[in-house]
């Protein structure tokens, strides 16, 4: 592929439904930067063809994307919407705080809407993103937007404004207290619940990380818990 730029981190890659994809990568002109202050979106056919890209400028006062997280997905609109994060600080000199970035695409990435959403935490992670089935918004899991730094799921409507937050951590709910990190939702049943992969660090053999699987509604409560490790591993 050629790209205008000299430095590119490739970030996601999304299916659509035509067998064409959807990828996602923060660039940057200059190759002794480490402030990636564009993003690249293309799409490619099964050639591996580009068949439509466009590049996006970051915005005043932000001075570069996250080249380490950066979610798509396609909505029931038949848009493609990215989540990621931004800052306006400069990683070599200072520590990072990072805030909330939002785009809409169509599937020729042309772009049809963009939110900023400042983070009101130190710390911001997003582990991944969903839409929420048969409602205008979508569900962002991860740790930001609270001082505390606790694991949550933040929610964006369809205009990508910041609707409400609800915490994972009521450590009661789940077996052995295990919170959970490295969170990843593959599957909704409804509207109000889904299923959740995660690891937690309370692990009872010699691993550094248990894995389990979790049902759970959109407030957060734990619904059924399946405690995959194998203490013998």
């Amino acid at each position: 592929f050629y790209m205008e730029s000299k430095m590119s981190v490739f970030s996601s890659v999304l299916g659509l439904d035509d067998g064409n994809v959807f990828v996602t990568a923060p660039c940057v002109e200059n190759d002794d930067s480490d402030l990636y202050n564009k993003l690249w979106v293309a799409i490619l056919n099964p050639k591996l063809e580009i068949v439509g890209e466009n590049y996006i400028e970051l915005e005043e006062p932000y001075l570069s994307f996250s080249t380490s997280t950066m979610h798509a997905l396609f909505n029931d609109d038949k848009e493609i919407v990215v989540a990621t994060l931004v800052t306006d600080s400069i990683p070599e000199y200072t520590s990072v705080i990072y805030d909330y970035s939002f785009y809409k695409f169509d599937t020729n990435c042309n772009l049809l809407k963009h939110a900023y959403l400042e983070n009101l935490s130190r710390q911001c992670k997003i582990d991944d993103f969903t839409q929420v089935p048969d409602k205008d918004m979508y569900a962002v899991f991860g740790y930001g937007m609270d001082v505390s730094g606790m694991a949550n799921v933040i929610y964006i409507d369809n205009d990508l404004n910041y609707k409400s937050m609800s915490f994972l951590d009521e450590q009661q709910e789940y077996p052995d207290f295990m919170l959970p990190y490295r969170m990843s939702v593959g599957h909704w049943y409804d509207e109000t619940s889904f299923l959740m992969s995660a690891q937690t660090v309370q692990t009872e053999g010699c691993n550094n990380w248990k894995p389990f699987v979790v049902k759970m509604d959109t407030e957060m409560n734990v619904v059924k818990t399946l405690d995959l490790e194998r203490v013998d591993t």
